[in-house]
């Protein structure tokens, strides 16, 4: 949990809150947006129909979700309405929809990249600027990575069983909550916590160079 890290400022809690409020009131709704605008394409309208294929803040809040991605830098926003039955395909369009939410999160942190390299570029940024959209971008992938992971409610679940062909989805479907529940204990001890920050910063690192060669050749 990062306010148990070691000297931590009273600027950087303020820019963390800053950058939590602007994932939970920006990023999480476009997060719920992506999943009901691609499934829109793909023929279901459902979100249209009930007047929620709208990018609303107030309508996707979620309290408990929006605490945890201040404790836990991960958390949720109230879905909008999907009808898979709708897709002419469903088992792909389904993990189509459900990869929409974590790309999402990666598109929002290519936008906090730009703004972090374009404020130091003009030499118009400040740490507190620098403090904001680094962890607005930390946050941002990290939604995005634990999104990925095949457990229930997760869009990595919906992912991984519309991936996995169907005669190994038959074999596994007996051991797939055993799986689920390793993954939770791993989690929950931080023995995932090593690959999980190792791909986050990989993630980081390439946000920040791809997002940084327009100032880079100006």
């Amino acid at each position: 949990m990062w306010f148990l890290m070691s000297g931590i400022t009273f600027e950087y809690l303020l820019m963390r809150i800053a950058a939590t409020l602007a994932v939970v009131f920006l990023t999480l709704p476009f997060h719920e947006y992506a999943h009901a605008f691609v499934a829109y394409m793909l023929g279901d309208d459902t979100a249209k129909t009930l007047g929620k294929l709208k990018f609303s803040p107030i309508l996707c809040f979620d309290p408990i979700g929006a605490a945890c991605v201040l404790l836990f830098g991960f958390g949720w926003s109230r879905p909008i309405p999907i009808d898979t039955s709708n897709f002419s395909n469903e088992r792909r369009d389904t993990a189509l929809v459900a990869a929409a939410g974590p790309f999402s999160n990666f598109l929002s942190a290519l936008v906090g990249g730009f703004f972090l390299n374009l404020a130091i570029a003009s030499s118009m940024g400040n740490n507190w600027i620098y403090l904001f959209f680094v962890n607005f971008i930390k946050i941002n992938l990290e939604i995005a990575v634990i999104n990925l992971l095949p457990l229930m409610s997760l869009d990595g679940y919906v992912i991984f069983n519309a991936c996995l062909p169907r005669k190994f989805l038959e074999k596994y479907y007996p051991y797939q909550r055993t799986v689920e529940i390793v993954l939770i204990v791993l989690l929950f001890f931080g023995l995932l916590g090593a690959p999980i920050d190792f791909l986050e910063n990989c993630m980081y690192n390439f946000v920040i160079k791809i997002t940084g060669l327009p100032f880079f050749y100006a």
